[in-house]
């Protein structure tokens, strides 16, 4: 991750971080050169997931799974016994 001044826009260097939490960081930054020496500080936050964590994909099937109905578990192992005899087949 590249930092810039938001001064001169030279590449600044980060000179602190402060863990706030694990989704947010207080970043303190500081300009390199000597002329300009802008000291300045910056949050990094988490914003949102794109894809999923393949560690925690199987936890959330799990929970979804807990939440559904007995007909809709039914139903839903009914789904992936198709699916596997298709792929079977296939």
């Amino acid at each position: 991750m590249r930092i810039y001044c938001t001064v001169c826009g030279g590449k600044a260097l980060i000179r602190k971080r402060n863990e706030l939490t694990k989704d947010f960081v207080k970043i303190y930054c500081v300009c390199p050169d000597p002329e300009c020496a802008h000291s300045f500080a910056m949050d990094l936050t988490f914003s949102h997931t794109l894809k999923p964590s393949g560690k925690v994909v199987e936890q959330l099937m799990l929970e979804r799974f807990a939440d559904m109905s007995n007909a809709q578990q039914t139903d839903f192992f009914a789904l992936l016994g198709r699916e596997a005899d298709r792929r079977v087949s296939a």
